[in-house]
């Protein structure tokens, strides 16, 4: 693909998001989400952080977060097992990343759907380009 090109969405391309591929599809989290915090505009899926951490560290390692905003890493982080370091410069964000650590556990499950393209999340009707 040109460098230019986006695939924004699995309708647009459905062969482009096999589970073997390295493309991965992960829709934003919405206004309407339950996992949405509600306070911070630009809030990361769990599930999509939690893909990357495994994938770069090990239970028990530590994960820096240096621009912590709504402190998705960090619950994240915690709920897999790993040590974690973040850093916000507002406090109001930091006073509700304080509280959202303090509700997450080691071991929770995370937040979000883990396959988004599974149960009825693309309807099969527009999977396809007409």
């Amino acid at each position: 693909m040109p460098d230019d090109t986006w695939i924004l969405r699995p309708q647009d391309l459905p062969e482009g998001f096999a589970p073997d591929s390295d493309t991965w599809y992960a829709p934003r989290v919405c206004g309407t989400f339950k996992e949405r915090a509600g306070w911070h505009g630009c809030q990361m899926p769990e599930q999509l952080l939690g893909r990357i951490i495994r994938t770069c560290s090990n239970e028990g390692d530590i994960v820096l977060d240096p621009f912590a905003g709504s402190g998705t890493t960090l619950v994240v982080a915690k709920k897999l097992g790993r040590k974690y370091l973040g850093f916000e410069l507002s406090a109001d964000y930091a006073a509700q990343i304080e509280s959202r650590l303090e509700a997450a556990h080691v071991g929770q499950p995370l937040e979000g759907g883990a396959e988004p393209l599974v149960g009825g999340k693309v309807p099969p009707a527009r999977a396809k380009r007409a």
